[in-house]
């Protein structure tokens, strides 16, 4: 349940990959100035019809980590562990690493990809039957990467990293910038 809620702190579900152990790159991560800020990401086919609620994805800097707070109709949610990110770079692309204090402690987390450009937020998802593909074709040694076992879970990221390793950043890095690889999940406006 807590990686759920992550994720839709997170602003997409289906984007967020685990990571069981972040290996060195938690170290390699930095804060990316661009996401500090209120991201509103309420349904706006709800707001059309009045019915939505105002969700906002609250980022502040503290020492070299993001904090992240989810702000729903100006109350913050409680949560009993603050989730903290870094950015990974990776190629031309940023990854958001995070989890919360305990989870990062142990080395573990999510990651999604993501693009900030005109005050928008947005986040990609990675498509499973490409990136399997691609493994098999072009990275068959790298194991740490690979679909995840969902036969007894009733929600499961179809991708796995057991472990961000320098294969694994490779693989993250020369994905290829295509729609056959990628799709936007969610794009959020930041909001004052």
């Amino acid at each position: 349940m807590k990686h759920l809620l992550h994720c839709l702190i997170a602003l997409a579900l289906s984007s967020c990959l685990p990571i069981q152990d972040f290996g060195s790159y938690w170290d390699k991560g930095y804060i990316d100035e661009s996401v500090i800020g209120n991201w509103d990401i309420s349904d706006s086919a709800a707001k059309i019809k009045k019915e939505a609620k105002t969700e906002i994805v609250h980022v502040t800097s503290k020492g070299n980590t993001f904090s992240v707070e989810f702000i729903e109709n100006g109350k913050t949610q409680a949560e009993q562990d603050q989730l903290i990110g870094r950015t990974l770079n990776a190629g031309v692309y940023k990854y958001f690493l995070y989890g919360s204090r305990s989870e990062i402690k142990n080395a573990k987390g999510m990651l999604f990809r993501y693009v900030v450009k005109d005050n928008y937020f947005m986040i990609y998802d990675l498509k499973p039957d490409s990136l399997f593909k691609l493994l098999h074709d072009k990275y068959s040694s790298v194991t740490n990467i690979k679909k995840a076992d969902c036969t007894s879970r009733i929600i499961c990221e179809p991708i796995e990293i057991t472990k961000l390793d320098e294969g694994v950043f490779k693989i993250l890095s020369q994905i290829p910038d295509t729609l056959e690889f990628w799709t936007m999940s969610a794009a959020s406006v930041r909001t004052k």
